[in-house]
């Protein structure tokens, strides 16, 4: 397999005084590459990238483990295949040294079995341990630590789109299992799991749950014993991809996406602060406007490891076609204090396809993010591949390679081509900027000034054809580009 990298990085001098290394790597070959299970970093600027691969759509996937050093290079490998399907969904670091992985393998001819492996930080190959359940199919798997250092385990198992099980496990570190239960059947499809610090129940943020709550998203609460202690709506109208993770004894912070009403193609992704179980006092929604849509990461939307640089990543204009649609999208970042005051918000990509799977925060303040590219424009046989990208606190990083770099944007105008409006997205990094656009005589036919993260500017007057614009904040040219009235 080649292995393209589009960048190396450049360390970087912050005004909290340490370096951080940003770099892009595109992992590009004739398989089907998936950025399944996310991305953590075991050590400083030492990162495991947990994907898959498989010839073709609909056939049998295998593991594969990319270790990625400070600068973008895949220093080594491992790949796990089987006779079946298998691939893990989580990562869970237990110590300096060894990596617990959750996953599943997927047999043709008798039930899915959970799939337990222990790896070292040099990708060898510790032990593996595997579960019968009584279900085919198994399409996700969250851990959470338990407050006497064994782990819990969450299995959503399928039978079909309306029968659905919940598999909770109790294990050691060793993957012996210690207790466990099924919670079905039901028509919930969960996202993740976290354990309350105070009170040492466990949280389950879930889609669709058959008992009605007027809302797409609940929270179930479980005890010690997994009993389902309440359940609950999520607010603001929030129910997919969700992301949970504790801030202290009282609060934490969810991020998923937020449904519109009466749209079954508007969403946007949206952070909230709460109080547990399920009390929230502060939202802020990132995303473009309310007909487009935007995703929170598939497998792993926020985090952080300080509050003060809370990390949402996701996918700006996706399609409900999975990983192949024929159309531009970007990743998009933001970062939020703990009070979601919002820093900036940056796309990252318009080149091509783009879905982002996962996003972690790194021990220098930045983050990195993993997810896929299809090319649509020079592969249109399906070639998938998985993009990373290593950011600074700043939202930047730096390509000082002969690969064309995925570009970067404080602001996007779309839809493009478009007809009686246009919509101008920008980061609240660039607030005051002045928009301008011309005619391709250069006569100008419209400034604005940038005042609010999305304005949407009237073009009905404007004849049909080619307009350039660009973006000016502080006397510089930050952004241009053209519109096409059709």
């Amino acid at each position: 397999m080649k292995i393209i990298l589009t960048s190396l990085s450049l360390v970087l001098l912050t005004s909290c005084l340490y370096s951080q290394p940003s770099f892009s790597l595109l992992i590009n070959s004739p398989n089907r590459e998936l950025a399944v299970g996310g991305i953590i970093e075991f050590s400083p600027s030492r990162y495991i990238l947990s994907g898959t691969q498989s010839i073709a759509l609909g056939q049998k996937v295998w593991q594969k483990f990319y270790k990625i050093d400070g600068e973008g290079d895949t220093i080594q490998s491992l790949v796990i295949e089987k006779d079946t399907s298998c691939m893990f969904f989580e990562l869970y670091q237990i110590n300096e040294k060894d990596i617990l992985c959750f996953g599943a393998i997927l047999n043709r001819l008798k039930p899915a079995e959970i799939w337990l492996t222990c790896i070292d930080t040099s990708l060898n190959l510790l032990w593996e341990k595997s579960i019968q359940t009584p279900i085919d199919q198994i399409y996700t798997i969250k851990a959470s630590e338990n407050h006497d250092s064994t782990l819990i385990i969450a299995a959503g198992l399928e039978v079909d789109f309306y029968t659905r099980y919940i598999l909770m496990l109790r294990i050691n570190q060793d993957g012996d299992s210690l207790y466990s239960k099924y919670i079905g059947p039901n028509t919930a499809y969960i996202f993740d799991l976290m354990r309350t610090p105070k009170t040492n129940q466990l949280l389950m943020p879930v889609l669709g749950l058959s008992q009605q709550t007027n809302t797409p998203g609940q929270i179930i609460i479980f005890n010690s014993s997994f009993n389902i202690c309440q359940v609950d709506s999520i607010p603001n109208y929030v129910g997919n991809c969700c992301t949970v993770k504790s801030l202290n004894d009282t609060a934490y912070f969810l991020a998923g996406n937020k449904y519109y009403a009466f749209s079954n193609e508007s969403y946007n992704i949206a952070l909230m602060k709460m109080i547990f179980p399920n009390l929230e006092i502060n939202s802020a929604i990132v995303g473009r406007s309310a007909d487009t849509m935007d995703f929170a990461g598939t497998f792993q939307g926020m985090d952080f490891i300080n509050p003060s640089n809370i990390y949402i990543a996701g996918t700006s204009n996706i399609s409900f076609g999975g990983y192949y649609a024929y159309q531009p999208s970007w990743y998009l970042i933001s970062r939020f204090d703990s009070t979601l005051n919002l820093y900036w918000t940056k796309y990252y990509g318009g080149d091509a396809y783009y879905v982002l799977q996962s996003v972690t925060a790194t021990s220098d303040g930045g983050a990195i993010v993993a997810g896929t590219r299809f090319d649509y424009l020079n592969h249109p046989e399906n070639q998938l591949d998985v993009y990373v990208l290593k950011i600074d606190s700043t939202g930047l990083y730096t390509n000082v390679d002969k690969e064309e770099p995925v570009p970067v944007y404080d602001a996007i105008v779309y839809p493009n081509p478009g007809s009686d409006y246009l919509i101008v997205q920008s980061g609240p990094q660039v607030s005051g900027a002045v928009f301008r656009m011309y005619d391709m005589l250069g006569r100008q036919v419209m400034e604005e000034r940038l005042t609010s993260t999305l304005l949407r500017f009237n073009a009905g007057s404007l004849a049909a054809g080619t307009y350039p614009w660009q973006i000016i904040f502080n006397n510089k040219t930050i952004e241009n580009g053209k519109w096409v009235k059709e």
